[in-house]
């Protein structure tokens, strides 16, 4: 991806589009010669006139011009220098590089994480509708065939809406961002600069420049920085750069497994106990038998498929208890950064010293 100044034409080139930028710096010089005008006549008028408070003001006013005018060429520089910089370290636009990383996120993360967590609700909500009764209704009880089921719809019930919640959020992120791309440069940063020369809008210009310094440059960088540490991180504990979630494309053996646990070992509680009250039958060993048949269902539907199917389930929970770092917390933090940071430009830009 292409990274070049913007501010040497009319236009620039990023991930190989040609982007139109609006030209306003002739429009930033006509209102610097309309204001040197305007002091020039005010002077003019304060000399003829012989009203030393009309030259004062003319002389602050003169004054005012340069410093706008300098705080226009400051602001420039300091938008491209910044720009420039990050473009460096990103290897390329860092807007482009934040919605590529976005739209892996949700594409590869959120909505395969979406896909798991809803196939594995239904596939268990029908598990947990059948049950066994080995026995007749009035002597006995009746056996779930996928015992824990009901635990494990409602945790991925929860994580369902949550996620979803997620995908809105991700969403309205790349809407930022490129809302951003759109409006920063062209619209937002000419406008500041174009209220900096008028006094009673100056405080509003300096804001709209730093608005557009911390959105264009700072925001996109922050995710940036984020997907090089979190590859960094992914490459030295597990080899390859950083995966969203780890789900039904990269796991789908393991979670088809998951998915089809509960049966077989259904099948081989009742197996098991059908074999033990048969034995136990032929060699008339009365509660002794009960006793064993007992064992045989806790042992294989109680604790063996209860702790299986939660150990199955645990490397989804760990891929999604991820994905919730990356969709959550950091834009939470790059939106942080981004406002400290427009808070402090404004306060450098509005300083007297």
């Amino acid at each position: 991806m292409a990274c070049q100044a913007l501010t040497s034409g009319l236009m620039y080139s990023s991930g190989g589009a040609t982007v139109l930028v609006s030209p306003y710096y002739d429009l930033v010089l006509l209102i610097a010669i309309i204001m040197g005008l305007y002091i020039g006549i005010k002077y003019a008028a304060g000399k003829f006139f012989t009203n030393t408070g009309w030259e004062a003001a003319a002389m602050v006013d003169m004054s005012d011009l340069w410093k706008s005018l300098l705080a226009v060429f400051l602001a420039i520089g300091f938008f491209e220098g910044t720009r420039m910089i990050t473009c460096t370290i990103a290897g390329g636009e860092p807007t482009m590089i934040a919605m590529e990383f976005l739209q892996k996120t949700l594409l590869k993360g959120v909505l395969e994480a979406i896909n798991d967590v809803f196939t594995i609700q239904v596939f268990y909500s029908i598990y947990n509708t059948f049950s066994f009764r080995p026995h007749e209704a009035v002597w006995t009880w009746t056996y779930k065939i996928a015992p824990g089921a009901d635990s494990i719809v409602n945790i991925t019930s929860m994580l369902g809406y949550g996620l979803i919640a997620i995908f809105g959020s991700i969403s309205a992120q790349m809407v930022i961002l490129t809302f951003i791309n759109a409006v920063m440069y062209q619209f937002v940063l000419p406008a500041g600069v174009l209220l900096r020369f008028f006094p009673p809008t100056r405080d509003a210009g300096n804001f709209l420049i730093t608005l557009a310094i911390s959105f264009q440059v700072v925001f996109p960088m922050t995710y940036v920085l984020n997907k090089m540490a979190l590859d960094g991180i992914w490459t030295y504990t597990r080899g390859i750069p950083y995966t969203p979630y780890i789900g039904s494309m990269a796991m789908g053996f393991w979670k088809y497994i998951f998915l089809g646990s509960a049966f077989p070992l259904s099948a081989l509680s009742v197996a098991g106990q059908e074999t033990a009250s048969a034995i136990a039958g032929i060699f008339g060993l009365g509660g002794l038998g009960k006793i064993i048949v007992t064992g045989i269902s806790i042992t294989t539907m109680e604790i063996t498929a209860y702790n299986l199917m939660f150990g199955l389930f645990r490397p989804i929970l760990e891929a999604i208890a991820e994905l919730s770092l990356v969709s959550l917390f950091l834009p939470a933090l790059s939106t942080t950064i981004t406002f400290a940071s427009i808070n402090a430009l404004t306060k450098f830009a509005q300083s007297k010293v």
